[in-house]
């Protein structure tokens, strides 16, 4: 009967809606509440409860990745600048720059690293290299004035780095030796201004008179240092520092006749001839025997054209000048003068008008020459005139089979080492002029084979100039060259006939 009774209640359907459930012994252990899941439940329902955020859509998110992307980009244009990243296209370093860059570092000296940057002056290390120069060159003049140990030594080595790296070192040993000097005796300024004048008379350059001037200014013996640096300057005409140097030693020595003598003469150098005659004068009065002064104020009251002859960066001394009146260039010359060993010549006055003023010179086989135009105002004029060798038309050595059969060819100038030939066309023989300039072309040796077709029967001007570096040492007259028609005889080849 229990066991029935089990089976019944094991067997039962479960209640409906409604029914009340089977409270057996299970169903009531089961039914009894457990801490933990209703502790879980508790939170779950206090985490349902929060707020959330709401949730994002397919294209915020295409947003935030488009931001980042744009974020990386932009770091990655500021950053690639500065990361140190070899160009595809780098040039190659030249191996000979790098050896003599080498051999610069080896040296370390101021000659070595002079000579790499002249030799380089646009090479891949330039910048490197002019940086050991001033390093170099720094040390160099700290181990001079270190040997020297003086105060003008320190003091010059501090004015050529006023950065230097030994700055601290030259400005403490400079305080102890200026000390030592204090705790000296003062010595006596004559002696010591005579025995400094005495050693700049031996050397007589124009460091040693700008050095004695810096050390002893405004005594007895700067006058005379003051003339002899002038007369230095004006010897090298720098006329300009020359007329500084006389003038401060007629500020010091105003009753000096000779000191007022060379400061004429500067003067009259630099074109200012009536303060020369200022300077003349005030010579004569102080001594009125000086025959050099009367005949340089005789000279400078009747001088109104002074010029200077030069060839190829040099004086030309002995060479005849001639000035004519423009229209007589050919006739006999006005006025005649010849330069003296600096090259320079004066004239007597000239009439305000328009000359033509010819230089000539003849040294040896070289003959040099020169014209130039001259428009006087009525004030001095200054001219410096270019000589130049005169280039004259040689006969041209026969041609060479297959060669060009004309051939341009002129007589060597000694020195030349390049020659510039321009080509003229005259257009046809006895028609109307038609001038128009065929070419310009450089050579290195007197003459020129001609590879080109020139047109029958025109009449062709050539003319030469020979240079030596920039400077043109030598030019030609206008050379004739005439082609021949086509049915007339064959001339012999190269010849030209001159028409200055």
């Amino acid at each position: 009967m229990p066991r029935r009774k089990a089976a019944e209640g094991k067997n039962k359907p479960p209640p409906q809606h409604g029914q009340p459930r089977w409270t057996g012994p299970a169903a009531l252990a089961a039914a009894a509440p457990d801490p933990k899941t209703e502790m879980f439940a508790a939170l779950q329902l206090e985490h349902d409860g929060r707020p959330r955020p709401p949730a994002r859509n397919r294209r915020d998110r295409v947003r935030l990745w488009a931001l980042g992307a744009a974020l990386v980009l932009l770091a990655m244009a500021f950053a690639l600048p500065w990361l140190p990243l070899a160009p595809s296209d780098a040039t190659p370093i030249d191996p000979d720059e790098k050896d003599a860059f080498s051999r610069a570092v080896r040296g370390a000296s101021p000659a070595a690293w002079r000579e790499f940057l002249e030799r380089y002056p646009q090479g891949q290390f330039e910048q490197e290299a002019q940086r050991f120069y001033e390093l170099a060159r720094e040390r160099s003049d700290f181990q001079a004035a270190r040997s020297e140990d003086r105060i003008g030594g320190w003091s010059r080595f501090l004015e050529l780095h006023p950065a230097s790296t030994y700055r601290t070192y030259v400005e403490q040993r400079l305080e102890q030796l200026r000390a030592e000097r204090a705790r000296q005796p003062a010595p006596d300024p004559f002696r010591s201004a005579a025995l400094a004048y005495s050693a700049a008379s031996q050397a007589n350059t124009e460091a040693a008179w700008r050095d004695f001037l810096a050390q002893h200014r405004d005594n007895a013996y700067s006058f005379a240092a003051y003339n002899n640096l002038g007369a230095l300057l004006y010897g090298e005409s720098d006329f300009a520092a020359a007329h500084d140097a006389f003038a401060s030693a007629a500020r010091l020595a105003p009753d000096n006749p000779r000191v007022q003598y060379n400061l004429g003469n500067t003067l009259l150098a630099l074109g200012r001839i009536e303060q020369a005659q200022e300077a003349y004068q005030a010579a004569l009065a102080l001594d009125p025997a000086y025959a050099a002064a009367q005949e340089a104020l005789e000279q400078a009251s009747a001088t109104r054209f002074t010029g200077r002859l030069m060839w190829d960066g040099e004086p030309v001394a002995g060479a005849e000048v001639e000035v004519l009146p423009d229209g007589a260039v050919r006739g006999r010359p006005a006025l005649a003068a010849r330069s003296d060993a600096n090259g320079r010549f004066r004239l007597p006055e000239l009439a305000p008008g328009e000359y033509t003023v010819r230089a000539r010179m003849q040294r040896g086989e070289l003959v040099l020459s020169g014209a130039q135009s001259l428009v006087v105002r009525g004030q001095w004029t200054p001219l410096l005139m270019e000589l130049q060798q005169r280039i004259e038309p040689a006969p041209a050595p026969e041609p060479q089979a297959g060669e060009p059969a004309t051939v341009l060819a002129w007589s060597p100038v000694e020195g030349a080492d390049h020659y510039i030939i321009d080509l003229y066309d005259f257009g046809f023989i006895g028609g109307p002029s038609q001038v128009q300039s065929v070419f310009q072309q450089q050579v290195e040796d007197p003459q020129l084979r001609l590879r080109r077709e020139l047109a029958p029967g025109h009449e062709y001007r050539w003319r030469v100039r020979a240079y030596r570096g920039s400077n043109l040492i030598g030019i030609s007259g206008s050379i004739l060259l005439r082609t021949r028609r086509a049915g007339e005889p064959v001339a012999a080849p190269g010849r030209a006939g001159a028409d200055g």
